[in-house]
Parts: structure tokens; sequence; C-alpha cells
């Protein structure tokens, strides 16, 4: 009685295929032929033909049609829930049926965007129906994997913890390894407290003794401890993850040879010694034994089985890792490193040299050489500039200024000289390129004098040239970017616009452009200097204009709406400050939103770029607005996205910003029954409140907070902690706020919403999301 084949379920997998994706096409195995029939009839009127009515038809019959179609879809819904719940109701020793209805109930209840599914769920009895269920089948793989998900994703962890703690399902393999899966998808550490993450990895490890030669288990448990005792976590107890390691060992020493379970002691080893000293010098007094445990994974996979900037040199040095995949695998873990990069280690074992070697030893490994000389060049700069220690100017002394002036020139000669090596090559490696400029403009920007002494440099201002005039058409557009970004810091702006002005019909070229200013205005962090990017904001505000209005309609091909959002990010950063184009710019800001009427991307950009006008502006910027119709298109992306909280974020915080938090409680009450609305809702309070806009009156300082305090009461549960986590902190800024309005006068007072916006337009253009 397979009868559940489709349907949406979690992103993980409990046992092998039960979760996954959808499955592409709907499927009852020929057994339900009437109301398989049904289902697709209903998929090609309500897929194929009713958007295109709903999209012409007025908004009076958008209600009317919501209002009489609305209450079929849901009876439909709820009699397909119930149908199925009774049906595994009829027959609970069949350990198939009852397989299969855990794989059912976990895909309705994990369907975020539905909150009255699992309405449904709860109405009809299923986590009891699983808790019964997960006890008459105990050793059935099948029923523990997916009825303990389905339990997991109904009442968060506490189940799972449950079965480990029972002396009966404790004693089930099956159902500990069901449980231990689950326990390790949860999700992020972060959001449990020390003394249940303490809890947590003690019952895995009980469980590893309990059942000490089952693997799958023991890499369940491993999985659990490591992200359970990760030192990463703000409150973890670096202690414990010291002791950890000898768990750890003990179960490499178990299971010899199994390559799962070496990849996930690997991982847990990592999250107990990063940033963990005790863990480190106890893992260095047992480095051979580790690494002899390690050693399927460490061939197979070196780059998660090294601990450290050490052990990455150390393992780079070794005689069974130089093959030219496995070098350029470490490299790209030490150019990971960059706050935890450790000086000593880098002096003692040569780090530049054997980065130097690895390159040697394959092209393969060159750019990701190239990223780690780059990283250790950053990291050397940053120790020099700190204040040496007393005694440490000899210049034998490895620490020394002096010393580490001498790395610091290595590592960028030896950048240098690989560039010029790829110069010369008929068909130079693009990577190399994209590295090597990369690295050298972030090293300049750490030390003036080094970046003088780069640009001055030939070969650097030819590989840049010669590789738009001779590679162009061959380059990535991370290589393009970092070009630009070259051209840009080396050779200044005004050489910059001038290449721009050249390619007048290079999309690519121009968003890349638009996306390395944008980068450099970030940087700059407001400064508006000489040669700054804001210094030049009324030309580039013109350009970001003309790209809008005549290069993207123009290049339908090319991913257009990529250029698109770079050139309205740029905007973003100069329209506000500009002092000539403020309305044009506007404009084709809006006109990309109307050109690209279902592209999130876009969307999003436009009403972050709105907001950062408005908060460089202020209100004079209104009129602007106003007559552009900016509120119109702010309500009309509402329109469009109702279930994608990101944008419709995005668009309640312009919407706030220009017009006022009423605006934003308007659009929480119109859909109470929407997840991704009541999402977008709190944050944009946190955010307005963040930009310090004030409340027009405490009234409405207390609607909001009201407002938040319902969607809270209204989606509870560890589910959706994300939430909970965003409204506790919108909360915190709605009670500040308050404070702050009476301590200190308002930037400004929120303007009413133009006449195209008032309520009922709102409301209208909401009522479809819930």
């Amino acid at each position: 009685m397979a009868y559940w084949q489709g349907g949406a379920s979690s992103s993980a997998d409990p046992g092998h295929g039960g979760g996954g994706r959808a499955a592409k096409a709907l499927d009852f195995g020929g057994r339900l032929p009437r109301t398989e029939a049904a289902f697709r009839s209903l998929e090609a009127a309500v897929v194929h033909g009713l958007p295109a009515v709903v999209r012409t038809i007025s908004d009076e019959a958008v209600a009317n049609l919501d209002a009489v179609l609305a209450p079929l879809v849901e009876a439909a819904t709820r009699a397909h829930v119930e149908g199925a719940i009774r049906a595994l109701f009829a027959e609970p020793d069949n350990a198939v049926v009852q397989e299969a209805g855990g794989r059912f109930i976990a895909a309705a209840a994990t369907d975020g965007g539905r909150p009255e599914l699992r309405r449904l769920l709860e109405e009809f009895g299923a986590a009891a129906w699983l808790e019964a269920v997960v006890r008459r089948h105990p050793r059935s793989k099948g029923v523990q994997n997916q009825a303990l998900w389905a339990l997991f994703k109904l009442q968060g962890r506490q189940p799972l913890v449950a079965v480990l703690t029972d002396q009966a399902l404790g004693s089930s393999p099956e159902a500990t390894t069901a449980a231990l899966w689950g326990l390790f998808h949860i999700g992020s550490a972060e959001n449990i407290s020390w003394p249940e993450r303490k809890e947590l990895a003690a019952l895995a490890e009980a469980a590893r003794q309990r059942f000490p030669d089952d693997s799958r288990l023991a890499t369940h448990a491993l999985g659990i401890i490591g992200s359970m005792l990760n030192v990463k976590v703000a409150d973890a107890d670096h202690a414990q993850a010291t002791a950890a390691i000898a768990v750890v060992i003990s179960a490499l020493q178990t299971h010899q040879g199994d390559i799962a379970l070496q990849r996930a002691a690997a991982q847990t080893l990592v999250s107990l010694v990063e940033g963990n000293s005790g863990a480190a010098a106890m893992l260095r007094h047992h480095k051979d034994n580790v690494i002899a445990l390690l050693d399927g994974v460490m061939r197979s996979h070196p780059h998660k089985a090294v601990f450290g900037v050490a052990g990455v040199l150390e393992a780079l040095a070794r005689e069974g890792l130089k093959g030219p995949k496995q070098q350029a695998a470490l490299l790209k873990v030490l150019a990971s490193f960059t706050e935890e990069s450790d000086l000593e280690a880098i002096l003692r074992l040569d780090a530049i040299g054997c980065v130097y070697d690895a390159m040697a030893s394959s092209e393969h490994a060159n750019s990701s050489g190239i990223a780690a000389l780059g990283r250790i060049a950053e990291f050397l700069i940053e120790q020099a500039s700190q204040s040496a220690p007393a005694g440490s100017q000899d210049s034998q002394d490895p620490s020394s200024d002096a010393v580490l002036g001498v790395h610091i020139v290595k590592c960028i000669g030896t950048i240098v000289r690989r560039l010029e090596c790829e110069i010369q090559q008929r068909r130079p490696d693009n990577f190399v390129y994209a590295e090597a400029l990369g690295a050298l403009r972030n090293v300049s920007r750490r030390s003036p004098a080094l970046a003088r002494r780069i640009a001055a440099t030939t070969s650097v201002t030819a590989a840049v040239e010669m590789a738009f005039e001779r590679d162009f058409f061959d380059l990535t557009f991370e290589c393009i970017r970092q070009l630009i970004g070259a051209v840009l810091f080396f050779s200044g702006l005004a050489k910059l616009m001038a290449m721009l002005e050249k390619y007048p019909e290079a999309p690519i070229f121009h968003e890349a452009a638009c996306r390395v200013l944008v980068e450099t205005a970030e940087h700059e962090d407001g400064s508006n200097a000489p040669g700054t990017i804001l210094e030049a904001a009324a030309g580039l505000s013109f350009y970001a204009t003309r790209v809008l209005v005549e290069m993207v309609p123009q290049s339908q091909r090319l991913n257009p709406d990529s250029l698109a959002c770079a050139a309205i990010r740029l905007h973003s950063h100069v329209l506000g400050v500009a002092t000539a184009g403020l309305e044009e710019g506007v404009h084709s800001l809006l006109g990309a939103l109307r050109h690209y009427q279902y592209k999130a991307d876009v969307a999003t950009e436009v009403c972050c770029a709105l907001v950062s006008v408005y908060i460089a502006k202020g209100p004079g910027v209104m009129p602007v607005l106003s007559t552009c119709r900016a509120g119109d298109a702010l309500v009309d992306v509402v329109r469009r996205f109702p279930n994608n909280s990101e944008v419709l974020g995005d668009a309640a915080v312009a919407l706030g910003a220009l017009y006022g938090f009423k605006q934003v409680l308007d659009l929480l009450r119109s859909s109470p029954g929407n997840l991704a609305v009541q999402q977008a809702g709190c944050r944009a309070l946190a955010e307005l409140c963040r930009m310090n806009l004030c409340f027009a009156s405490e009234e409405e300082r207390k609607a909001a907070e009201d407002a938040a305090r319902a969607t809270q009461a209204a989606y509870p549960g560890q589910e959706r902690w994300q939430l909970q986590a965003q409204i506790e902190v919108t909360l915190g800024l709605i009670a500040n706020a308050a404070v702050a309005a009476q301590r200190a006068p308002l930037l400004h007072t929120p303007l009413k919403m133009s006449s195209p916006l008032d309520r009922c337009l709102l409301r209208a253009g909401l009522d479809c999301m819930s």
C-alpha cells in the first residue's frame, strides 16, 4: 500500500532515500486512478490556466475568486490529510505502510509555508500515532527512520532525546541510530544552551558505547559530539571539547578502515581543536596515531583531515600526499586561514617555501598557491603592523619587523613572478590571473608602501593590459572582475571609466565594473576624499542610469537582470550622494523594477536602493519619489512576491522608511496566516528601529509590539526558532526606540503615503497572501 510517492519533504534524507526532494511528478502507482485523474485536472487548471486569468482581471474579481476557491482547496487538503492518516490507523502492524506514513507526515510538517498542514496533523493525532508506531516497530529501520524524523518535524528534538533515554527503545540499534541521525541534522548548535548541548553529547557517547560495533551509529554519534561541543560556539566549554578527543580516537581505533567514520571523526576533531589550545596540544601529542587512523580520508580528502596551519604545512611536505590534487586541496585549506593563522608555524615550517614547492609540483596548484601566498602576506603585514614585543627588534628575532618584512617581500615577489610566467604562456590560466591580481590588490590595501611598490612593477600593469587585449573572450567573470579591480586600484577611476567608454557593448564587462565599484565603495566606508567612489558620485550615478536605460534593454541574451542588479546596487551607493540626476536615477530604478516584474533579486536591489537614497537625502527626496510613483511600485512588489520573505522584508523596510511604521503594521495585520509576511514584517520593524526612525506616537509603538507578540504566539516551537529569535530582537529594538524617542529629537517625521497608496489598496494587494 505504498500510496504516497510524491510530496515535499525535507532536504535531509532519513535513511536511504526516505526524505529528499519532492518527486517531479505525482505518482500513486495506479492505485488511486480517480484521485490521480482529479489531481491532474486540477494541476492543468491551476498551474496553466488560473495565473493568466488572475493577472488580467480586476482586484474586486480577484477577491471574489479567492473567496470561492479557497474553501474548496482547503477542504480538499483536509480530506487528503485525513484520508492518509486514517489509512495509517487501519494497518498499525504493517511496517511498510507505517514507513510510508512517516514519510508523508514528515513531508507535510516540513512545508513551512503551509502552517495549516501542521494544524491538521495535530488535529488528527499524528504525533501520538507516531510515538505508538515507534514502540510497535522497534527493530524496523525504515519505520524508525521516517517516524522519528516526522516526530522531530512536529515536536522538535525532545522525542529523539526520549528515545535515547528510554530503556526499551534505547536497546534498539535501529531506533538509536535513527534518533542520532535526527539530532545530527537539527541545525546550528548556537541556538541550544550549553547544558542541553552537553547532555546531547553525553547521550551520543553513551549510545556509541552501548553498540560499540555499529560503525554507522558511531558515525552519527561523532557528528553530534562535534556539533554540540564545537568550541566556536560562544559559551562552549573547552575542557569538555579537549576530553572528547579521546572519544574520537577510541572510535577510530574501533572502526579502522571505515572511511565514512573517518570523515566524521576528522570533522569532529576540527570542531574540537580549532581555537582550543588544550585540545590542539592533546592532538599534537597523539599526532602520529591520529594520522595513521585517518589514513584513508587523508589520502582521499587530505584537506578534511588537517588541523591548523601547522597541520596543513606538515601535510604539504608529507611524501604520501604529493599528488597534484592533494597538494591543490591542501593549498585551498591554507588559503582559508585568515584570522587563525599561526605566526610561529608559518616561520618555523617555511610556509612560503612549502607553497612554492607545491605550486612547482603541478599546474593545478598554481591558483590555490597564489591565494595562499596572498593570505600569508596579509597576515604577516598585520603582524608587522602590531606593536612589537620588547626586545624583538633584533634582526635575528624571527618575529622582528625586519624578518617579517623579508618574508612579506618574498611572498609578493613569488606572486609577481608567477604572474609574469603566466603572461608569457600561449594559453594563460584565468584562475592564476584572478588570484594573483586579487592577492596583490588585497596586500596593497593593507600597506600603502607595498601598494606603491607593486604599482611600479611593470609586469602587473602589463598583465592587466595584455589580458584585456589578448585574452578578454577567454576570461571568466571572476577574472574580469579582478582585472577591473586591479585597474581601479593601481591606475585610478579615470582609467577605468576610459576603458568602460571603450567597450560600450560588453555587458559582462560593465556588470563586473559595477560590482567592483560597489566593492570599492564599501571598502572606503563612506569616505569622499579625492579619488574615492563617493567623490565621483555624480558621474557614476549618470553611468549607472545609462547602464539601466541603454545597456540592459540591449543585452537580452546575456543575463541582463544580473547587469541590472549590479547597476542598481551601484546606484544605492552613489545616487543619494550625487548632486545631480536624482530624478533620472530614480526613474531608471523603477523602470528596471517594472521591466523585471518577477525577478526577486531585482526587486530586492531596488527596494534597498530606494531606502539608501532616502537615508542620504532625507524627507526632501519625497517629492521626487512621489512624482516617480515609487509607492505604487513598492506595493506592486508586495503583490508579486506574496511568499518570498526576503523580498517582502526589503519591500516592507522601504514602505516603512518612506511612509512610516503604519504601513508595516498594516502588512502584518493583512495576512496573519502567512509565515513569509510575518517574517518580513518583523524583520522590517527591527530594521526601521535600527535606522533610528521613530514611531509617530506611543500608540503606534504599542501596536508594533502587539503585532510582534501576536506573530510570536502564532508560530511557536523549535521548528520556528529563526522567527522566534527575530521577534525577540524586534521586541528589544521596539522598546529601545521608545526610550530613544523620549530622550532625543526625531530624525524626521514619516510622511503620509501619497493618495495611490491608501490602506485599501495595500490590503487589496495582500489579500491573496492569507
